[in-house]
């Protein structure tokens, strides 16, 4: 129990009543403690009504009163002292209580306006994007606050989705106004720029305006197309991790770039940045794209100045799920200081006959279980699914979300 909440609270005031009464009735007569009874109605005032104030200055007159009859002092200046304290006292409560409940009142409203910004922030990924069921979850760091510098967001294209997850530097009001400029290019772009490379060349403007030199935002950004052919291209962001369907997990190698907000990518964001007009290359002629299963692939290698952005491609195949997280959740620790184990927690999780929510809210309860209930970072998930229609099924877009 909080303790305003506590000092305040029926059980607390009632005792010191009781006690303040039982110790001036054992303390030699003409040494009367009612002049205490002055303490109690700014207490109540701390998280009380008014009309308890009143009360508990009430009754402490007429404790004080009749205690002052028993030391056998009324009509002295000791009692006219004490009286005249706890109606001061009763008073005072009345004025704290009043600014309190003010000061209560313009908090709420700020809250309510609050929760208004960070909800048009945070989106509310729908159920099912095309061939995808979709499940998203967030946890801010920072006290009381719903968003934080992470973000995340999935736009359905017509053949498929795309989708990205970030990582702010930083933690606060500007993380989160870092991260909504980026996530704000996403929506407006995501649905029909040519490839992801100009998307996240889009996005690192966005991040240069906003951010200060020392920051910068690590992004992953995900395109499945028809049939399952995913591509993933990363920005210092940790890789996706891959769930089949008998519920074994791996994590997908993707090629390492710098950073967005470094102003780092220059060309290689992908060829033609410079000109929108140029034609995208085609995988296999210095697209960069690199297999998932290539043995050669080396994460942590950074491409060469001026070399094309490097994409990983896999297929996905019926009931395989694409898991996206940040860095709170992969760094979070328990009470001996070791990392949470993703992978294997992950595999843990409901399987593919249980919904996407339910597999996160899952997956959530156990990371706080495993760090004690606190989070030292903000955290976001995003669950997607790969749900195709059946042989002799009517491919539809029912459910899948417009653009926005």
């Amino acid at each position: 129990m909080h303790v305003a909440t506590f000092v305040s609270s029926r059980w607390f005031v009632a005792t010191l009543f009781v006690v303040i009464t039982l110790a001036d009735l054992v303390t030699s007569e003409g040494q009367s403690l009612g002049a205490l009874f002055s303490v109690i109605p700014v207490l109540v005032a701390v998280n009380g009504r008014r009309s308890a104030v009143v009360a508990a200055g009430a009754l402490g007159l007429v404790l004080a009163s009749l205690l002052s009859w028993y030391n056998n002092d009324t009509g002295t200046a000791q009692f006219f002292a004490r009286f005249i304290a706890v109606i001061g006292a009763t008073a005072l409560g009345i004025v704290v209580q009043t600014v309190r409940v003010d000061r209560e009142k313009r908090l709420a409203r700020a809250q309510r306006i609050a929760d208004v910004a960070q909800r048009a922030l945070l989106p509310v990924t729908p159920d099912r994007v095309g061939p995808f069921a979709v499940a998203a979850s967030y946890a801010s760091a920072a006290h009381d606050a719903q968003v934080g510098g992470d973000l995340y967001d999935v736009v359905d294209t017509g053949s498929g989705l795309r989708a990205v997850i970030g990582d702010v530097r930083g933690k606060g009001l500007p993380a989160v106004r870092i991260s909504g400029g980026a996530l704000g290019v996403f929506r407006a772009v995501g649905h029909d720029e040519r490839d992801l490379p100009l998307i996240a060349r889009r996005m690192e403007h966005s991040v240069l305006r906003e951010a200060e030199p020392e920051d910068f935002v690590t992004v992953l950004l995900v395109e499945v197309t028809t049939g399952g052919r995913c591509t993933l291209l990363s920005y210092g962001h940790p890789p996706p991790l891959v769930r089949n369907a008998a519920g074994e997990v791996r994590e997908a190698p993707v090629a390492a770039h710098p950073p967005l907000g470094l102003g780092l990518l220059g060309a290689a964001a992908g060829d033609g940045t410079a000109s929108g007009n140029s034609p995208a290359p085609r995988p296999g002629h210095g697209s960069g794209v690199v297999p998932a299963t290539d043995p050669a692939i080396d994460p942590l290698a950074a491409p060469r100045p001026g070399a094309p952005a490097r994409t990983t491609e896999l297929v996905l195949a019926p009931g395989d799920e694409l898991l996206l997280v940040t860095d709170g959740a992969l760094e979070a620790r328990n009470a001996a200081g070791e990392f949470y184990p993703m992978v294997q927690r992950y595999e843990e999780c409901p399987g593919p006959h249980a919904p996407p929510a339910e597999v996160l809210a899952a997956l959530n309860a156990d990371l706080r279980d495993y760090s004690g209930g606190a989070l030292d970072d903000d955290s976001a998930l995003l669950l997607l699914r790969y749900m195709p229609p059946l042989p002799g099924e009517r491919s539809s877009s029912a459910g899948a979300v417009s653009p926005r």
